[in-house]
């Protein structure tokens, strides 16, 4: 069960962290303007 939990907490923390990561690239794009 624990990591089952484990697994369920990660996987939405992975995707947040790469979107932050494709955001923080879109923002250097937009300074590159």
């Amino acid at each position: 069960l624990e990591a089952e939990f484990n697994e369920e907490e990660r996987l939405p923390r992975e995707k947040a962290k790469k979107e932050e990561i494709a955001n923080i690239a879109l923002i250097e794009t937009w300074d590159d303007i």
